[in-house]
């Protein structure tokens, strides 16, 4: 890649960061959330990326940018999950790339609970049991956090983190200071699996907030999944794709039907999992209303279109 190209790119990720953090930021004060995005290092780190890490940002960048309407889409779906301790959800979007950003976007839900409540929570994306699908959520998180992880977040009344009298202290990531400023990758960092020196943390954390669903097994290991993470003094957000329709084989009929992640876990999970007496919560992302949900109260948020109209089969919540 030639000087001049690099040149151009940093300038299109740093404009790109500017107005992604602005999309983000006009909907958390419409919304309430109490949390902004502040990408001034973000931009100066940019200026400074060179050759192969340029070039995977680039790849990044191409495949997995976020629109308005999607971080629209998601500030609302996150508003809608403090307002419904251990609730469900589910947002209605459109094509199967639509959802997966939605779904990538909810990522940002960790830090808002952290700046509100002081809880920490540990997402869980579950696929079908194709190992391509969990492939797939795998590479689109870690660039999804390639490409927004390392833009600063703070609170919009300002970040203050007093760990000697705050009853919640254990909460908070170790090294906290009132002038912090917490990134998705640093809760990427803290919260993976393997914390030696040197490790990849942003690959530890990818491969453990994704749980491929194995038929009839699925309450089995979320449970378990949410134990762990309640002995860690966390919380858990499930989030869940309705599946692909089965592709059809080369004998022109439909492959064997997988069971669908979201469907099940509608009708797998209970109270154990989800209830006002945690704080764990699910939100699901459809292309359509369900023909039924066998659960009791649920809210929903339709996705916006790029023109700021609503989907017709649906009124957003």
């Amino acid at each position: 890649m030639n000087p001049q190209s690099q040149e151009v790119l940093k300038s299109d990720l740093r404009e790109h960061a500017i107005e992604f953090s602005n999309w983000f930021n006009e909907a958390s004060a419409k919304e309430g959330l109490g949390v902004i995005l502040d990408p001034e290092q973000e931009i100066i780190r940019i200026s400074l990326l060179r050759d192969l890490k340029l070039m995977w940002r680039q790849a990044c960048f191409s495949e997995h940018k976020a629109t308005e309407a999607q971080v629209q889409t998601a500030v609302k779906a996150i508003a809608r999950t403090i307002g419904n301790p251990g609730g469900l959800g589910l947002v209605l979007g459109e094509s199967q790339s639509e959802k997966t950003s939605l779904a990538l976007l909810m990522l940002f839900a960790i830090p808002v609970h952290y700046f509100r409540s002081n809880l920490i929570y540990v997402p869980l994306y579950v696929t079908t049991n194709r190992n391509s699908e969990q492939l797939r959520i795998l590479g689109a998180m870690r660039a999804f956090i390639n490409l927004y992880g390392d833009i600063n977040i703070v609170s919009a009344n300002g970040f203050e983190c007093d760990t000697d009298n705050d009853p919640h202290a254990e909460t908070y990531i170790a090294g906290c200071r009132k002038d912090d400023q917490l990134t998705l990758g640093e809760f990427a960092g803290y919260l993976a699996q393997d914390q030696s020196l040197g490790a990849d943390r942003v690959g530890s954390f990818v491969k453990t907030a994704t749980m491929k669903l194995r038929p009839g097994k699925m309450a089995l290991d979320v449970n378990a999944y949410c134990d762990r993470a309640r002995r860690q003094g966390h919380e858990v957000m499930l989030v869940v794709e309705e599946a692909k329709p089965p592709m059809i084989g080369v004998d022109g009929k439909p492959e064997r039907k997988t069971p669908c992640p979201l469907s099940r876990s509608l009708t797998d999970l209970g109270e154990d999992v989800f209830s006002p007496s945690n704080h764990n919560f699910m939100v699901g992302f459809a292309e359509k209303p369900l023909a039924k949900v066998p659960v009791g109260k649920i809210w929903t948020v339709s996705q916006k279109l790029a023109s700021g109209e609503n989907p017709t089969f649906g009124k957003s919540a």
